[in-house]
């Protein structure tokens, strides 16, 4: 008879076990370097899925307009998923503050998985995974998002922050230089066209 600690060593000396592991590491990684999480999440998110066996994982944010914002996505091979449906899906788990494992079937959507990324109950946007390739999402795949999500949340959320502040002084920088070409400008047409350029140049328009 299988004792308990022949089957935590069998769980523990698993394939997936080790897969885990793997991708906890490159978290801590992740979560240590100090550059922009988003160049750095498209492997974290590869790793996900290969350990999950899924076709597209992905990691919204709320953007300036509360609508969801992809911030990163990776696919296996071509993805037939939109971004518009990841955005909706994320969108539905933000409002609702809870995890979501059914969706409309379609023709780009076989299954779901996608939980909330919640920093100091705030939510900050969501991990969405979609098109299990062998069956639907199981308890253990609920169990790796949910820890992927405690090593990440914190990440995301200094990360927000930062585009929160990049925000604030572009807005500064903008109202100050506006308010230098009109007090230096004594031509209407002139100050208008140099101010419609500052903003346009602030935003690479």
């Amino acid at each position: 008879m299988t004792t308990m600690t022949d089957r935590w060593l069998k769980i523990v000396n698993s394939p997936e076990a080790a897969a885990l592991l793997k991708l906890v590491r490159h978290i801590h990684l992740l979560c240590d370097h100090e550059g922009d999480v988003s160049e750095f999440l498209p492997k974290m998110l590869h790793q996900l899925a290969q350990l999950l066996d899924v076709q597209t994982a992905a990691v919204t944010v709320h953007d300036a307009g509360s609508k969801q914002q992809i911030l990163a996505r990776y696919d296996r091979g071509h993805a037939a998923i939109t971004d518009e449906t990841l955005q909706s899906i994320a969108e539905k788990v933000s409002q609702n503050n809870t995890k979501v494992s059914h969706w409309p079937d379609g023709d780009e959507l076989k299954n779901v998985l996608a939980s909330p990324i919640s920093k100091s109950n705030k939510v900050l946007g969501a991990f969405v995974l979609a098109n299990k390739s062998s069956g639907d999402f199981s308890e253990y795949d609920d169990v790796v998002v949910t820890l992927v999500e405690s090593n990440m949340d914190h990440v995301i959320y200094d990360w927000i922050r930062r585009q929160e502040h990049r925000l604030v002084q572009t807005e500064n920088r903008v109202i100050k230089a506006l308010d230098d070409i009109r007090d230096e400008t004594g031509e209407q047409a002139e100050a208008l066209d140099r101010m419609i350029k500052t903003v346009l140049d602030s935003v690479g328009a």
